[in-house]
């Protein structure tokens, strides 16, 4: 990974933590933050199976390798990004195989695991229907099917299994969950606090769950709601980490009521400074227990989001408040919170 003091030099100008942020960063533990990224290609239906269509992927890894040795200079923490490789039916189908990502880029992504970076599985519903590709989240016998060709060509390309998912679009259900929990997966990175369900759009299938009162904090859901907290005698193994949301008309805390005509929209680098940076702010100064930041990096082939992301990395890993934060894979996080949470019991 490039990481030359001639790349350092070519950082915007920002402020590095104060020494008041450094005692603080000392003293107590930082919240985590986990970047998770998806590497998926800059279409969403109409895939050609060009290599050139993952462009986003090569831009996003130049864009954050100047930053790796910043943030651990002004931290003391190495910046470790969580991969997501897109793994589903149009991914195979397009482009030969299950696991075109790791054959295709392998050595870039041994060099990321390198730097301690995480990777997990993210996967969309889709399926062919005639010359065109529909999300189609009706069939899920055929979405458990997809899953487990998923694991096991993760598992045989990447020589571990996969403890992270996310699932495209925000989509999740009952059934698909437990079947990730059965197919041994840790951590659910899926969950948008806020966003309101109804119909899939257009030409989809299907319909999306109603989260406007899904839990904003790490949790295990009850087995028979993922949309509820679990208690000591009900509860899911795995580990539902949502999405850091907020208001795209005013971004800051959550709303204390709904307000119609307002979208709760994600934490996600590519969407507008207008929105993303005093989101930003907001966060690095919060008590939050965990920050989640989701991008995709077909964004990146797209120069306007392109533009966001930059200038929204920019922002984020060179905030003078950088120092309160560490960006770790899920399982570090949930190792953190946890730990922070029984010290914080009477």
């Amino acid at each position: 990974m490039l990481k030359s003091r001639s790349m350092l030099r070519s950082l915007p100008s920002l402020h590095a933590p104060s020494k008041r942020l450094r005692r603080q960063h000392e003293q107590t533990s930082p919240t985590p933050l986990v970047l998770a990224i998806d590497i998926e290609p800059a279409p969403r239906h109409d895939v050609i199976g060009s290599e050139a269509e993952w462009s986003g992927f090569l831009e996003c890894v130049k864009l954050l390798a100047p930053w790796r040795e910043w943030v651990r200079e002004q931290t003391g923490n190495p910046l470790r990004v969580s991969w997501f490789l897109r793994m589903d039916d149009q991914i195979e189908q397009t482009y030969g195989s299950m696991a075109w990502i790791r054959e295709t880029f392998g050595d870039l992504i041994e060099e990321l695991a390198s730097e301690g970076d995480d990777f997990g599985i993210h996967s969309h519903a889709y399926r062919r229907a005639g010359d065109a590709w529909v999300q189609d989240y009706t069939d899920e016998a055929r979405i458990g099917t997809m899953l487990d060709a998923a694991v096991a060509a993760f598992t045989d390309g990447m020589g571990s299994r996969p403890r992270a998912f996310r699932f495209g679009d925000h989509w999740l259900s009952e059934e698909t969950l437990a079947h990730l929990e059965h197919l041994g997966f840790e951590y659910d990175l899926t969950l948008e606090p806020g966003r309101r369900g109804g119909n899939a759009p257009g030409s989809d299938a299907g319909s999306f769950p109603d989260y406007t009162r899904a839990p904003r904090e790490p949790y295990r859901p009850r087995r028979a709601s993922f949309l509820q907290v679990g208690d000591a005698e009900d509860h899911r193994g795995i580990w539902m980490l949502p999405v850091s949301m907020s208001c795209y008309r005013r971004p800051g805390p959550p709303h204390p009521r709904f307000h119609p005509g307002h979208r709760y929209e994600q934490a996600n680098l590519a969407l507008s400074q207008a929105f993303m940076q005093p989101f930003i702010d907001y966060l690095l100064g919060s008590d939050e227990k965990l920050i989640s930041i989701a991008s995709r990096t077909g964004d990146l082939s797209h120069p306007a989001y392109e533009a966001n992301f930059r200038a929204n990395l920019a922002y984020l890993l060179g905030h003078p408040d950088i120092a309160r934060v560490v960006v770790e894979p899920p399982a570090e996080a949930i190792v953190r919170i946890t730990a922070a949470d029984a010290l914080a019991l009477p």
